[in-house]
């Protein structure tokens, strides 16, 4: 084969000296990398160096994994798309040796999302660290680092042994190439000169230019010699450097030898890797051979420190016509580095290095167009394009500098970049930017009217004008619309009213509302992917009156303290929430908004003297809109008026305490993700804990948890605490963290008092950070929550064995995953999603944390960093203690009530998949990167991102609906109109309940049956002929509702039948006379009402009974009770009662005690009510058996068990014997404080000892388990400071009387509508409009 190497100025040059010569090799000069993985030998028939390097893993048809067979893009799938006419196929190349591989996964992922369609075809390639190429699935694109899968490349992607055999599939399979690896054999000329050599099409700039461009030392001497200010530097190359050289060049440009203050950056690693400060020779060397020995570099640049000055970046779109270049810059953006707080006041050496690059913190802010004079801006964006096209380059690029208000680098006039303001300097060139959501490169172009879509498709169209072979793909953008002039933006408007409305609500004031804006972010970007559906970015902000950071939950939430603001398109794609909020108000600020509006003008008059020559340029799709204020009470009635989905990404505070849900509750808008009372629980660790505290001899263990609030923290001796916090918890070690904030701030091992004090002293002085190895042991940055937390949460540090993940290893056969496995538990983080009661476990990923004791932000949400293996690697955790975790996660979700999607983090015992829960999070992170979409993606089939997300927001559970509509499939089907909210609630209908009480509202068609078996009825079609569908009819138990649809009636001329319930112990009597329909909403009905018998009621669903001459007689008969009691009966006493009083349509015929001589049982003999004893026990050796019980209940007819403090686990028999007819009422907000051993007077002293603020009654159905089953009604009382459990419980016995009264009256009235959740395979069989449900004259 030919033989080819690389040179030692990074081209690709063909070896004639020898026939075997392999491509994987390192040029001289990255001799650093090709010595450290002993590569490099050299070639003495060669002028340059050759190498020799390891093949990778082939894998073949026959030994591929089953999944790679269809994942990867095979050549003979990809020759078959390349004969669809109109279609480009284009490979999409990422990874690489660079550090920054992680963030060339992410420029992938992200160009994939929004360059895909019917008219172009994308496969996906990944170059890993030793050079080896794969074809990846697009699923492997949304991992959130390389390191997720470089273990396992070679089960999951189709390998090729050699470069060119990876260039020779290349030039079969794909048309053009779009190359995204930052860094070394990206920007350097590496992949280009391959591609080159085998006349591959491929998007940017050439090899040469690239090398010449890439090399900043080289870059700076070029631009230099074009007439560009320049930074003076000083090259050092190797170990062996001169530092008397040096010193002299400290000397010229008059710094100090000993502190003069200077950068140190590696001359060819990109923009931000490896860039330093230091002072002094000795200094500078020693940073430099820092850069060199890790291998980062051999070649390090020095630079003079650029004091005062203001850095920029700014990208450069080439609008030509093939190699006729015209570079337009677009509005560049100023970078502001910010200092907040202790440890940034003393970051003297503040830079913009890669953490202010890409983790969305506040310590860096963004301006587009910069704060400079106009003519600044202009003079940048003229020599921006100037170099652009001096230097050769093509496509796009970005180039970065710094405008400094002197001109102490140069007073000539001669030299491009001395203005009357002050001096630009271009500094770095970056010929393939970042390409992330909200990266410069989206943010600029949407400045000027281009979408993410629209900018990708015009960059590859210009990159197809070089290549005649592509002149059939010339037009990629004719999809787009042309929204450019005012009559297409209202034609485009009234589209949008036609579509189903979603807002997307991100922000708060939380310490987690940087990372809430990259999920609502990317929530925002996928579900504009459905035609059908207008989705609205709102940021969710504190009023003027208070700042971001400020505490605005809880007993301090006002409606007033908040603001929503509607976005447009540009001004989402920010870093941080106050740099949003900071643009919103610039936006509507009229003096900046008139500039901003000038600039834009004028740079699209730029763009469009290129463009309007190009025939695929469909027009500029993004309007320049201005942002919308909104109080968060008009927002909520603004979303209720439009009848939108609210889906909430708010991370924290009053988007995840149950705050936001009730308050669109109340006003009946949709939302997504779990209600009320499961996000209070999930939100407060100590509340979770509580609730899932009975389920331990299910596998499901909780951590030991001590509260302490800040005050006593600051006021006690840190001796005092520390000491009463291990002896407590038992441990050696421990984890302190915020009790109600997320889970991505203030967490930290402590391993000493000491580590104690420095915690508490970031507590005292606020700090937004805790600086790396503050600690007894090193460790990373740890943020810190801003505002700080009032109370925080000590637990036993949980030790796991460390995993080690390698790409690195030259033993081919050496594993890429070390685990020792000594303790045998492992972290894990793992998804959840469904409906209530029956949600599914996507499966776990195993968190590896890279450095420190505790997951880092950068680790959790950075995107590029942060390992999870999904699945578990089997060589960790086999299949069946795998399926045991998952069920044990479904066990977790269903008892805390979740619902829509969640998140749970645990730690899971790798031998028994026993799980050791650490929390919950109701609304997860949904970044690019999330860990939801990677799990998602393991499901079978795959679930990608958009699909995701459209299905989070169809999971809104029917009792919020506005009305039960149909929603979207997952497919995107179109969104129906969704009718008119439910009627006013009655008082009995409890907030965050889940099933509803509901005012008896009715209209009734008689229409007449004809029995055609014994189960089996019928009736006229045409009667029901005004009604859009029906559902079926379900065995529920008296008065509740399914969600299983029939079809919708389409000819009247034919029958509808409807069966009776399986179970029915006997068949219907005799014909029926009539089929009483009952709605609880108002019904659009198409055609007559028979006979006029139709009359409207109101309400939400269709309900119907089944009534026969025989039945007819039962019909408003009292409902037949059976109480439960073991003490002194104050429930039952206020349901007698109410019987007797006729508030309750019921009457108890029966009581059951464990202990006959209690108060309950005197009350009943007293008053004439059989008294039955069970179970038997040596107390009560005349107790009955669990047989003999449910007899004698049948003797009394007994329609409904009310447990009302009866202390027993009831019997298997029992329930099975009354399905969902079993009530009782547990005296605390379940699922809080229930299972075993709480009850009485435990209960209300555990509340108390939690420092829980509110307590109440619920009342539930009975399952299998104490305090598990659905939920029916809670009432909420608050829980006062100075509260004794004495003092509580009789708060909470008050509301009790009350709310069994209540709950059985309506449930005696067939008031109670309980929705079932089906299986995950039945996903729209929620979307009916109308619920079918048993009547009272139906009797089970």
């Amino acid at each position: 084969m030919a033989s080819l190497g690389f040179s030692s100025n990074f081209s690709l040059v063909e070896n004639r000296g020898h026939d075997a010569v392999d491509l994987r090799t390192l040029v001289a000069a990255w001799k650093p990398l090709a010595h450290s993985l002993g590569l490099l030998k050299s070639n003495s028939k060669s002028k340059g160096w050759s190498l020799r390097a390891r093949c990778s893993r082939q894998v073949g048809v026959a030994g591929a994994a089953s999944e790679a067979a269809t994942a990867v893009a095979v050549d003979d799938g990809v020759a078959r798309e390349k004969e669809r006419d109109g279609v480009l196929r284009v490979g999409v190349i990422c990874g690489g040796p660079s550090a920054e591989r992680g963030i060339s996964l992410n420029s992938a992922r992200s160009v994939l999302d929004h360059i895909q369609g019917e008219d172009l075809h994308v496969s996906c390639y990944y170059i890993d660290c030793n050079l080896n190429a794969y074809a990846i699935s697009s699923a492997q694109a949304y991992s959130n680092t390389p390191a997720d899968f470089d273990f396992k490349l070679a089960s999951l992607a189709q390998g090729f042994r050699s470069l060119s055999d990876f260039a020779a599939h290349l030039a079969a399979s794909v048309d053009i190439v779009f190359p995204v690896i930052h860094g070394q054999f990206g920007e350097d000329g590496g992949i280009q000169e391959l591609l080159e050599r085998y006349n591959i099409p491929f998007v940017g700039t050439g090899s040469s230019e690239c090398c010449q461009a890439f090399d900043k030392y080289h870059a700076s001497l070029e631009l230099n010699k074009h007439g560009f200010v320049t930074v003076p530097s000083f090259l050092v190359q190797g170990l062996a450097a001169n530092e008397a050289e040096l010193a002299k060049w400290f000397e010229r440009n008059q710094l100090d030898p000993v502190s003069g203050k200077v950068v140190v950056k590696p001359a060819r690693a990109g923009s931000s890797i490896g860039v330093t400060v230091a002072y002094g020779t000795a200094d500078s060397l020693k940073k430099a051979s820092e850069i060199i020995s890790e291998g980062i570099d051999n070649k390090v640049v020095v630079e003079i420190f650029l004091e005062g000055g203001n850095e920029f970046t700014a990208i450069v779109l080439d609008v030509g016509s093939g190699f006729d270049s015209h570079p337009v810059a677009l509005l560049p953006t100023e970078v502001e580095l910010q200092f907040r707080g202790n440890v940034d006041v003393r970051e003297k050496d503040a830079i913009f290095n890669y953490r202010r690059k890409y983790l969305p913190t506040q310590q860096v802010a963004y301006h587009t167009p910069p704060r400079f004079p106009v003519d600044v801006i202009e003079d940048i964006r003229k020599g921006a394009s100037l170099l652009f096209k001096r230097l050769g380059l093509r496509d796009f690029a970005r180039i970065d500098g710094w405008f400094l208000p002197s001109n102490h680098l140069s007073s000539s006039k001669e030299v491009f970049g001395v203005t009357n303001y002050g001096t630009i300097v271009f500094t770095d060139i970056n010929l393939i930017s970042g390409m992330e959501q909200t990266s410069f490169l989206f943010q600029q172009a949407s400045k000027v009217g281009f979408s993410h879509s629209n900018i990708l498709r015009s960059i590859i169209n210009h990159a197809c004008l070089r290549f005649p072979g592509l002149a059939s793909h010339k037009d990629l953008s004719g999809h787009l619309p042309r929204v450019n002039n005012s009559s297409q933006l209202a034609e485009t408007s009234r589209k949008l009213e036609k579509r189903h409305k979603i807002f997307v609500i991100f922000g708060g004031s939380t310490s987690e509302r940087q990372v809430s804006l990259m999920s609502g972010t990317n929530v925002w970007l996928n579900l504009q992917a459905f035609d059908d559906l207008e989705v609205i970015p709102c940021l969710l902000a504190p009023s003027i009156q208070h700042p971001l950071g400020t505490a605005l939950s809880g007993e301090d939430f006002q409606l007033s303290s908040w603001a929503v603001w509607s976005l447009p398109y540009s001004l989402v794609l920010r870093h941080t929430t106050e740099e949003v909020l900071a643009a919103c108000v610039e936006a509507i600020e009229p003096s900046r908004a008139a500039l901003t509006s000038l600039l834009r003008k004028q740079v699209m008059s730029d763009l469009m003297e290129g463009l309007r020559k190009q025939k695929w340029f469909s027009g500029f799709d993004i309007a320049d809109e201005l942002p919308a204020k909104y109080s968060l009470e008009q927002w909520i009635l603004q979303a209720k008026e439009v009848q939108a989905t609210v889906f909430i990404a708010v991370h924290g505070g009053i988007g995840e305490d149950g705050t936001l849900q009730s308050l669109l509750e109340n006003e009946g808008v949709t939302y997504t993700g779990p209600g009320v009372m499961a996000s209070r629980t999930c939100m407060d660790k100590v509340s979770t804990s509580l609730s899932l505290s009975n389920l331990a001899n299910l596998g499901v263990l909780t951590i030991k948890k001590e509260v302490w609030s800040k005050k006593d923290l600051l006021n006690t001796p840190t001796l005092d605490v520390w000491q009463d916090v291990i002896s407590k918890l038992q441990c050696e070690s421990i984890c302190i963290k915020p009790a109600r904030d997320g889970c991505s701030t203030g967490v930290a091992r402590l391993r000493c008092i000491e580590d104690l004090k420095v915690y508490v002293k970031a507590l005292e002085e606020g700090l937004l950070r805790i600086p790396p190895n503050s600690f007894s042991k090193a460790h990373g940055m740890i943020e810190m929550p801003n505002p700080p937390p009032e109370f925080l949460i000590f637990e036993p540090f949980i030790e796991t064995d460390e995993i080690i993940m390698s790409s690195k290893s030259t033993n081919e056969n050496a594993s890429h995953l070390m685990w020792e496995g000594r303790s045998r538990w492992v972290e894990i983080t793992v998804g959840v999603i469904g409906k209530r009661g029956s949600m599914h476990s996507l499966s776990p990923s195993v968190t590896v944390k890279e450095t420190g004791d505790i997951l880092s932000l950068e680790e959790k949400f950075q995107g590029g960093t942060g390992i999870n293996l999904t699945p578990p690697p089997l060589s960790i955790m086999s299949g069946e203690a795998l399926e045991r975790c998952k069920q044990r996660i479904e066990l977790i979700a269903n008892a805390l009530q979740l619902e829509g999607f969640s998140r749970i983090d645990a730690f899971v015992n790798v031998d028994t998949g026993e799980v050791l829960i650490i929390e919950v999070n109701t609304v997860p992170g949904m970044t690019p990167s999330t860990v939801l979409i990677h799990q998602a993606l393991a499901e079978k089939p795959p679930m990608y991102p958009h699909e995701f997300f459209l299905h989070a927001s169809c999971l809104v559970p029917s009792h919020r609906l506005v009305s039960p509509t149909a929603v979207a499939a997952r497919d995107g089907a179109e969104l129906r109109r969704r009718p008119r909210r439910w009627p006013p609630r009655t008082e009995a209908e409890l907030d965050g309940t889940r099933a509803r009480i509901f005012p008896r509202l009715s209209f009734r068609c008689q229409a007449p049956l004809t029995r055609t078996g014994d189960q089996l009825w019928s009736v006229e079609s045409s009667l029901l002929a005004p009604f859009a569908e029906l559902v079926k009819m379900e065995s529920l138990g008296p008065g509740f509702r399914t969600s299983l649809k029939l079809p919708v009636i389409r000819n009247t001329k034919d029958s509808l039948f409807l069966r009776a319930p399986s179970f029915w112990s006997r068949p219907l009597a005799r014909t029926s006379h009539g089929l009483s329909l009952r709605t609880q909403n108002r019904l659009a009905f198409r055609g007559s009402c028979p006979n006029n018998r139709l009359e409207s009621g109101g309400g939400v669903g269709i309900m119907a009974s089944l009534s026969s001459e025989g039945e007819d007689a039962k019909h408003g008969a009292k409902k037949k009770l059976a109480v439960f009691v073991s003490g002194a009966g104050s429930n039952f006493r206020s349901i007698h009662e109410a019987c007797v009083a006729g508030s309750v349509h019921g009457e108890v015929v029966i009581l059951v005690t464990n202990k006959g001589g209690c108060g309950g049982a005197v009350y009943a003999r007293d008053n004439d009510i059989r008294v039955v004893l069970f179970p038997r026990t040596k107390e009560e050796p005349n107790g009955l058996f669990a047989s003999d019980l449910v007899a004698a209940l049948r003797r009394y007819e007994v329609d409904f068990i009310l447990l009302a403090g009866y202390l027993k686990l009831i019997p298997m028999e029992l329930i099975r014997a009354y399905p969902k007819s079993i009530l009782n009422i547990h005296p605390s907000l379940l699922p809080a404080f229930g299972g075993k051993g709480y009850f009485g007077m435990k209960v209300h002293k555990a509340v108390i000892a939690s420092g829980a603020r509110y307590s109440g009654p619920t009342i539930h159905f009975v399952d299998e388990h104490y305090d598990t089953g659905r939920i029916l009604a809670q009432r909420v009382v608050p829980v006062l400071a100075t509260d004794t459990a004495e003092e509580l419980a009789a708060r909470v016995l008050k509301e009790e009387h009350r709310l069994y009264v209540e709950a059985v009256a309506a449930i005696c009235q067939e008031r109670i509508l309980v929705e079932l959740f089906v299986s995950n395979w039945l996903p729209d069989l929620h979307c009916s409009s109308w619920r079918l449900v048993r009547c009272m004259n139906v009797r089970l």
